[in-house]
C-alpha cells in the first residue's frame, strides 16, 4: 500500500477515514444487528398512546475487537398518531452501520416507525436515533429497523416511541489473554 505525495493524509498508513469518521465510514468494519421478539400497545384514534417491551440478541463487528455478542432486553413508551388499536407480537431486525460495539446498543433512543395493520398481520419500519445521556439525540447516524408480527387490531399510523436498552455482552476469553498467562510469553515473545 502506497500512498500519493499529492495527498499527504494518504501517505500515513495507520489513518482512519481520512481523520474524519463521521463523514468517512469503513463499510465493512462497524455494523450492528438486533433480533429479536417485541410485544407491544397501541391504542390512538388521530393521537394516541404506545407502548412495549423487547428481548433478543444482538450481534456486532468491529475491526479492533472482532465479533461481538450478547442479549439486550428493551422498553418502550411513547406516542401514535393516526387509527391504531390492538395489541402485537412481533419479530423485530434492527441495523445500525455506525455502532462500533455491542455496549453502542445500549441506551436511550428515538424510533419513529411507520406502521400498518391488515389482516392480523402488523408491519413496522422506520429509522432509531440514539440519544445519548444529555438527552442530545444524534440525527445524523441513525439505525434502521423493522418488525413484522401478528396482531388482533386494525389501522395504519405513525409510533414514535422512546426506548432505553441494556444490553449485557457475551464474553469469550481473547487469545491475547491466554497468551498472556502462558510463561514462554514472558520471556521470549517471538516463540510465536
Amino acid at each position: 500500500m502506497r500512498g500519493d505525495f499529492g495527498d499527504p493524509q494518504s501517505l500515513n498508513r495507520y489513518v482512519y477515514c481520512r481523520n474524519n469518521p463521521h463523514k468517512y465510514i469503513d463499510l465493512n468494519g462497524l455494523w450492528s444487528l438486533k433480533i429479536g421478539i417485541s410485544c407491544s400497545l397501541n391504542i390512538a384514534f388521530v393521537v394516541g398512546i404506545s407502548g412495549g417491551f423487547s428481548i433478543g440478541i444482538v450481534i456486532s463487528n468491529d475491526k479492533n475487537v472482532g465479533f461481538q455478542a450478547g442479549t439486550y432486553k428493551s422498553e418502550s413508551i411513547g406516542g401514535s398518531l393516526g387509527t391504531i388499536l390492538g395489541i402485537d407480537v412481533k419479530i423485530d431486525l434492527s441495523y445500525n452501520k455506525y455502532d462500533t460495539s455491542i455496549e453502542d446498543v445500549g441506551g436511550a433512543s428515538v424510533d419513529i416507525l411507520g406502521e400498518s395493520r391488515v389482516l392480523f398481520v402488523v408491519v413496522d419500519s422506520g429509522p432509531s436515533y440514539s440519544a445519548d445521556d444529555e438527552g442530545e439525540v444524534d440525527t445524523e447516524h441513525p439505525g434502521y429497523t423493522l418488525s413484522i408480527g401478528v396482531t388482533e387490531g386494525l389501522g395504519i399510523g405513525t409510533v414514535i416511541n422512546f426506548s432505553k436498552t441494556e444490553v449485557r455482552p457475551w464474553r469469550w476469553e481473547s487469545y491475547e489473554k491466554y497468551y498472556e498467562r502462558d510463561p514462554y510469553y514472558e520471556r521470549d515473545p517471538l516463540y510465536y
